[in-house]
C-alpha cells in the first residue's frame, strides 16, 4: 500500500515498445504501476487524433501528474503550458545525453522544458550531475532502469558446457564502435563464437572484416531467445564522455535472464558488478577482457556468478522495485511543493532586467552544452583516428604480403627447372 494517494499520472513517451528507453521508462513502468493500483494513461500526439490529444490536457487538473519522456516539440511544449495552467505537476524524464538527446529534441526546447518541470528525473548518477551542473536550481532525482522484457522473477536458466562458447554483444549500430576495438583480441581466443544482436550484417562485416560473426537482427519477440542461446554477454560503455554515463540496464537484464555479463570498467557497469560481488567480470582493456572470458568459460563458474549476482540485482532492479521508487520520488516531489523555475520566474515582475537575466541563463546553459558536445567530438575523433590507423596498417600489411608473394612468384619463374 502507498503511504500517499497519488493522482492520475499521464505519460508522453518518446517512442514505442521498440524504443528501449520508452519501453523501460514508460511502458514497463506503467504496467507495474497499474498492478500497484495507480491510475495511469499513456498518450502520444503521433498516434491520436490531435483534437482528442489536446482535450486530454484540458482534463489534467490540480495534483495530476504529467511525465514527458525526453522528446519535446513546440506542440508538446504548448500542451505542457496548458497542463501547468490547470495546476498539473510536471515531470521531465531525460535518459539520454548529447547527440542522442538532440535526436529527440533541440537544445532550446530541452531548456524550456527543464524550466517548466517541477521535477526532472534521469537514470544514472552521472546524468544527474550533468543536469545539476547545467542549472543549479533544477530539482533532479534518479530512478534507475529496471530489468527489461517484463520478467516476473529471475530466470533459473542452468548454464551448460558447449563448444564453441557463445559470447553475445547487443545494442544499437551507433554503439558498435565500442565493441569493434576488442574484436582482434576476441578473435585470438580459441573455440569461441561471437554473436551480435543489433546492426546490419553489412555494417558489422565492414567494421570487422577479419572475423566471422553470427549477426542477428534485434526484435522485441526474438531477443530473449537470442540472449538465452548464449553463454556470456560482453558489454562495454568505454567510449566517449556520453557513452560512459549510460545506464546498466543491458547488464542487469542479461544477468536476470540467466546470462552472466562481462562488462567494462565504467561507472554503472562497474558499480553493479562490485555490488553483486563479481568484480572479476570487469575489464578495462583487451587483456582483462580475455582473462574474464577464460575465467567464466566453464559452466560451473557461470553458475557461481549467477548465484552471487542474480538475486541481489533482482531485489534492487525488478520492475516492481523500480516502480515503487518512482512512486516515492513523485510523492516526495508533490508533498514538498517543488516549484519549477518557470513558475518561480512568473511570480517575479516581468521587467526588462528579468528578461535579460533569463536570456543570459540560457546562453550559459548553451555554452555548457556546446562544451560537452566538443568533448564528445574530441573523443570520437580520437577513436576514429585509432580506427583509421588500424585500417591503414591492415591495408599496408596486405599490400606488403601481395608484394612478397609477387616477388616469390617472379623469382620462381626466373629459375629454370632442374
Amino acid at each position: 500500500m502507498m503511504s500517499f494517494q497519488l493522482p492520475k499520472i499521464y505519460f508522453l513517451p518518446a517512442g514505442d515498445m521498440n524504443t528501449a528507453s520508452s519501453r523501460l521508462r514508460v511502458f514497463s513502468l506503467t504496467s507495474t504501476l497499474k498492478n500497484l493500483g495507480i491510475q495511469v494513461n499513456i498518450h502520444s500526439a503521433e498516434h491520436e487524433n490531435i483534437l482528442d490529444f489536446k482535450t486530454r490536457f484540458d482534463e489534467l487538473g490540480t495534483r495530476d501528474v504529467l511525465v514527458v519522456q525526453k522528446r519535446v516539440t513546440p506542440e508538446i511544449l504548448s500542451y505542457v503550458d496548458r497542463a501547468i495552467s490547470n495546476g498539473a505537476f510536471i515531470i521531465y524524464d531525460i535518459d539520454d545525453f548529447g547527440s542522442a538527446l538532440w535526436w529527440w529534441t533541440s537544445p532550446r526546447l530541452c531548456y524550456e522544458m527543464l524550466l517548466r518541470a517541477n521535477l526532472i528525473t534521469t537514470d544514472t548518477i552521472g546524468r544527474a550531475k550533468w543536469l545539476l551542473q547545467s542549472h543549479k536550481r533544477l530539482n533532479v532525482q534518479v530512478w534507475h532502469n529496471s530489468v527489461d522484457y517484463s520478467p516476473t522473477e529471475p530466470s533459473k536458466l542452468e548454464p551448460i558446457t558447449r563448444s564453441p562458447l557463445r559470447v553475445l554483444w547487443f545494442g544499437t549500430s551507433s554503439n558498435l564502435h565500442m565493441f569493434t576495438k576488442y574484436v582482434k583480441a576476441l578473435g585470438s581466443l580459441p573455440d569461441i563464437q561471437i554473436v551480435i544482436c543489433g546492426g546490419s550484417e553489412e555494417l558489422v562485416n565492414s567494421l570487422c572484416p577479419e572475423l566471422k560473426f553470427e549477426v542477428i537482427p534485434w526484435s522485441l519477440t526474438n531477443f530473449l531467445h537470442i540472449l538465452q542461446s548464449c553463454d556470456l554477454s560482453c558489454l562495454m560503455h568505454d567510449g566517449s564522455l556520453y557513452d560512459r554515463q549510460k545506464s546498466n540496464h543491458k547488464m542487469i537484464t542479461s544477468i536476470c535472464w540467466g546470462v552472466p555479463a562481462i562488462v567494462s570498467d565504467t561507472p554503472e557497469y562497474a558499480r553493479i558488478a562490485r555490488e553483486a560481488g563479481v568484480d572479476d567480470a570487469i575489464f578495462s582493456n583487451a587483456e582483462e577482457l580475455l582473462k574474464a572470458l577464460q575465467k567464466y568459460r566453464s559452466s560451473s563458474s557461470r553458475k557461481a556468478y549467477l548465484e552471487k549476482a542474480q538475486n541481489l540485482i533482482w531485489e534492487k532492479y525488478s520492475p516492481d522495485k523500480i516502480a515503487r521508487k518512482f512512486v516515492e520520488i513523485v510523492e516526495e516531489g508533490i508533498q514538498s511543493g517543488n516549484k519549477s523555475i518557470y513558475s518561480a520566474s512568473q511570480n517575479q515582475s516581468n521587467t526588462q532586467i528579468s528578461k535579460i537575466s533569463s536570456y543570459l541563463s540560457y546562453i550559459l546553459w548553451r555554452f555548457m552544452v556546446e562544451e560537452h558536445r566538443l568533448q564528445f567530438l574530441q573523443d570520437r575523433i580520437k577513436e576514429s583516428g585509432k580506427n583509421l590507423l588500424t585500417k591503414i596498417r591492415r591495408f599496408l600489411r596486405i599490400k606488403l604480403e601481395d608484394m612478397n608473394l609477387a616477388g616469390t612468384l617472379k623469382s620462381r619463374l626466373k629459375t629454370p627447372p632442374s
